[in-house]
């Protein structure tokens, strides 16, 4: 039976199979962007190309499918949230996100790799068939009891007949004993040392664009807890979560906490970004991740093709949009062709050497020769240049 892999995002799930893509939208944020919607499953031949933005420490990234005569959202990450072909992943699960890309990429350009050595979170029914075959295998392996294991039991008692070994015995049990009681009583009085457990979200003056922090305190005798002035009781065993609101730059947050005689503080340090500073923070990334790879940053916004030259050339004009907050030239397309019936017949690689300012979309021209029973077409770009 085929794999099938379960990637996580932050508003709905990717099922992965040999050769298909599978969009499932469970959680809270899932309904919320997409409603009651079922699971869409997209045929990986389908797709004609893939639009990925990496996800950074203050904005979630996403995966996008654009399929050919589809309706894909072309406004960023805000209407990416309410695309059916989309699914947003946070920057903990993005290695998973470009393991897919790069499997679709590679079917895509017709050099497949091994499906079912990708490196990614099975699903659950193949997590339970993995268990049991595992526990089938063990209930095979299990061995029958044997008269041999009471070879070693039958030696250690003819060597305890012995005086001189019944003495080296019982010291060497005596220092075993000691070791025990000793880690025991050292455990103890290492756990005794902190009465409570503190964690606290945003700290350390890290940059965040959230505007709460979360205190989470237990405690295991009652006490109290001030945090800037403001006094919480502490009941024994019992977690508190309190809510610290954040006011743009830095904050500077001081806790106390209370418990019989002993009396401790701590002073934590957080910084909120303001709107200017995420965007500032954004604009400096993107532009890292386009003086690497430009090409990922291109968007084929529109495409028109037509056959010409009795059948056999293939004239396109397509509009692509530069997201890059840089220049980028020499843009190279890859158009793959489709017979009526849907298979892949003919694909082909032009480069034209435009410069697309920053920020910006530039209608471009190309053709190349193409089998002549080609009735439809799919273009996305391979790869670009940063122009000074």
């Amino acid at each position: 039976m085929d794999k099938n892999y379960l990637i996580k995002g932050v508003n709905g799930q990717i099922i992965l199979t040999k050769n298909r893509v599978k969009i499932a939208r469970k959680g809270a944020l899932g309904f919320l962007t997409s409603g009651l919607a079922g699971v869409k499953e997209i045929p990986i031949k389908n797709i004609s190309s893939i639009q990925m933005k990496k996800a950074t420490n203050v904005t979630n990234g996403y995966l996008q499918f654009s399929l050919p005569g589809g309706n894909e959202s072309k406004k960023g990450i805000f209407d990416a949230t309410h695309d059916e072909n989309t699914v947003m992943f946070s920057k903990k699960h993005q290695e998973d996100f470009l393991t897919v890309k790069k499997y679709i990429d590679s079917i895509m350009d017709g050099e497949e790799i091994n499906f079912d050595d990708l490196n990614l979170p099975l699903s659950e029914e193949d997590n339970k068939t993995s268990t049991t075959q595992q526990v089938s295998t063990n209930t095979k392996n299990e061995k029958t009891f044997s008269w041999k294991y009471l070879i070693p039991i039958y030696g250690f008692y003819l060597i305890f007949k012995n005086d001189n070994a019944k003495k080296t015995i019982s010291y060497i049990l005596n220092i075993i004993v000691t070791i025990i009681v000793i880690a025991i009583l050292s455990g103890g009085d290492e756990t005794n040392k902190s009465d409570y457990s503190i964690a606290i979200t945003q700290d350390g003056g890290e940059k965040t664009e959230h505007h709460l922090a979360e205190l989470t305190v237990t405690a295991k005798k009652a006490g109290t807890l001030k945090v800037s002035g403001r006094e919480i009781p502490l009941e024994a065993n019992k977690e508190i979560k309190h809510q610290i609101p954040l006011a743009y730059g830095q904050n500077k947050v001081a806790v106390v906490i209370k418990i019989g005689d002993k009396e401790e503080k701590k002073d934590y340090a957080f910084y909120r970004l303001s709107p200017a500073e995420i965007q500032a923070e954004s604009d400096k990334k993107a532009a890292e991740e386009c003086a690497q790879a430009p090409e990922k940053h291109l968007k084929v916004l529109q495409s028109n093709w037509q056959m010409d030259g009795f059948g056999a050339v293939a004239k396109h004009t397509v509009l692509v949009q530069n997201n890059c907050p840089i220049a980028v030239k020499d843009i190279e397309f890859c158009a793959t062709y489709f017979a009526p019936s849907g298979s892949r017949i003919d694909s082909t690689t032009k480069t034209v050497y435009q410069r697309i300012p920053p920020k910006s979309a530039l209608w471009m021209k190309f053709s190349g020769f193409v089998n002549s029973q080609a009735s439809s077409s799919s273009v996305k770009v391979k790869d670009a240049r940063v122009s000074p």
